[in-house]
């Protein structure tokens, strides 16, 4: 679970699983309809490190949004198209 800061804004602060926090940019949020859910595409910032892009199925509660791992491949190749084409596009 993530807490949302300001209504997610432009960062997202998520904890690892050494209790360490991560700060990550958010690059875009979509819904696929093929999938008829919703996802996030994030990017990890710190300094001295490539861009790596993190992907991930969402919902959202009042005060939390809930990040899943995609772990059905059928699933992660229709979202992976979507996000080559969100990215081209900015």
């Amino acid at each position: 679970m993530v807490n949302r800061q300001s209504q997610l804004t432009e960062y997202l602060v998520i904890e690892d699983e050494e209790g360490k926090e991560q700060k990550f940019e958010v690059l875009s949020l979509f819904h696929v309809e093929e999938t008829g859910k919703r996802y996030i595409v994030l990017s990890l910032i710190h300094e001295n490190r490539d861009n790596h892009l993190f992907i991930y199925r969402y919902s959202e509660d009042k005060e939390n949004m809930i990040l899943e791992e995609i772990d059905n491949e059928t699933e992660w190749t229709v979202v992976e198209e979507k996000v080559h084409l969100i990215l081209k596009s900015k």
